[in-house]
C-alpha cells in the first residue's frame, strides 16, 4: 500500500458564493496528487490535511482539497481527510504521518509547494521508519508567490536548531 500526502494551502473566502475556495496553488497540489494517485499500481489512499487558516473551520481545507481530487477522477473512499489542532507545518506533518502509519504503507509520498521542500526534507528526518518518505512537489504556476520562499528561510533555520538539539540532547 501507498500513501499520498497533500499539505494544506491557501483556500479562499468567496463573497459572491459565500463560501471558501481552494486557491491556485492548493489546485496545483490536488493535481500534483491525483497524477501520483492514477500513476499507482497498487492500492493507494490520499490524506489530505486540514490546516487552520483564519476565519476558516478546521477542516474546510481538507473538504476543499477533497473535492479538487474527486473532480480529477480520486475516488471518494481512496481519500482520507486530515485533522490539525494547530497550524504549523511540523504538527501538520506529524498528524498525517500517524494517519499514515495506521495503514502500514510501504511508501509515502508528500506533495506540497516547491518553497517548502528543504524544511519538509528537515522535518521528515524525525519521522523516518519502515516507511520510505518521498517528497514531491506541485507544479508552479503562473502568478505563484516567490516571496513565500524567503519566508521560508527563517522557518528553515528553526526547523535546523530543533533537529540539532533533538540529536544532542
Amino acid at each position: 500500500m501507498k500513501v499520498i500526502i497533500v499539505m494544506a494551502c491557501e483556500i479562499k473566502w468567496d463573497s459572491l458564493s459565500w463560501d471558501f475556495k481552494a486557491g491556485p496553488e492548493t489546485k496545483a497540489r490536488c493535481k500534483r496528487a491525483a497524477q501520483e494517485y492514477h500513476r499507482q499500481e497498487e492500492r493507494t489512499v490520499i490524506i489530505v490535511s486540514a490546516g487552520k487558516h483564519p476565519g476558516a473551520v478546521s477542516t474546510a481545507t481538507a473538504y476543499l482539497m477533497a473535492n479538487c481530487l474527486i473532480k480529477m477522477g480520486v475516488p471518494r473512499e481512496s481519500i482520507i481527510l486530515g485533522s490539525a489542532p494547530l497550524y504549523t507545518t511540523a504538527s501538520e506533518l506529524e498528524i498525517n504521518l500517524k494517519l499514515a502509519a495506521e495503514r502500514n504503507p510501504r511508501e509515502a509520498i508528500i506533495i506540497s509547494s516547491w518553497y517548502h521542500l528543504p524544511r519538509l526534507w528537515l522535518l521528515t528526518q524525525r519521522f523516518r521508519g519502515s516507511v520510505q518518505l518521498i517528497i514531491k512537489f506541485a507544479p508552479v504556476f503562473k502568478g505563484a508567490k516567490v516571496w513565500r520562499f524567503f519566508r521560508e528561510i527563517p522557518r528553515f533555520w528553526v526547523e535546523m536548531a530543533k533537529f540539532a538539539f533533538s540529536q544532542i540532547f
